[in-house]
Formats: C-alpha cells, structure tokens, sequence
C-alpha cells in the first residue's frame, strides 16, 4: 500500500472514531441535559466529518487559531498585561483539570459530612 493510501485510511479510520466518540457525547449531553457536553459531541462529529478534505479541516484549524487569540486579546489589559498565562503545555492543561476535579471531590465529602451532622 502507498504512503499516501495508508494516510488516508488512517484518516478514515480516525474520522470513524471521532463521529462514534461524538455520537457518544451527544447522547450523554442529552441524558444529562447539559449543552456543553452536547456540543462538546457535535463539534468532534463535525471535525470527524471533515478530517479526510485536507482544506477543510486546515480551514478549521485557521478558524480556531483566530478564535484563541481573540481570547488572548481579551486576556490582555490596558497595560497591555496578560491577565492569565496564555500559554499551556498539555500536561499543565491537565494538572488544572485533576485540581478542578478533586476540588469538585472536597466540595462533595465536604457536603456528605455536613448532611451526617445535620443528622446528629
């Protein structure tokens, strides 16, 4: 098989995945009447849709390039300082995403102690 067959057979079997893990959001938006994870869904069906047309999906990449640095923009005071590090390395992506998360578990225990002395 050619280099160029193989990329796009990769291609679709990524766009294949990406429409199912869409489908999945979707359907667990819906359940949990939540409209970010609903559209969480139909943005990657979108991508997956579209991934395997070259000039389509670079034009979606285009399209969120100028939407992150408009919010860099509006990160930026009138001293022209970055409010918010602008800046992420996955990994701190991630660690801020575990420290919500475990937040969320305090905030929760918390709220079961709470009930157990109301109890008392």
């Amino acid at each position: 098989m050619s280099s160029q067959n193989e990329n796009y057979r990769r291609k679709l079997e990524i766009s294949t995945k990406l429409l199912k893990m869409g489908e999945a959001l979707i359907k667990e938006g819906k359940e949990r009447r939540d409209a970010s994870i609903l559209q969480s869904g139909s943005l990657i069906q979108y991508i997956g849709g579209i991934m395997v047309v070259e000039e389509d999906i670079l034009g979606l990449g285009d399209l969120c390039s100028m939407y992150s640095a408009k919010k860099i923009l509006d990160g930026i005071d009138r001293d022209n300082n970055i409010k918010q590090h602008g800046e992420f390395q996955t990994d701190d992506y991630i660690a801020n995403i575990n420290r919500m998360m475990n937040d969320i578990d305090s905030e929760e225990d918390d709220d079961i102690e709470d009930d157990e002395d109301d109890e008392n």
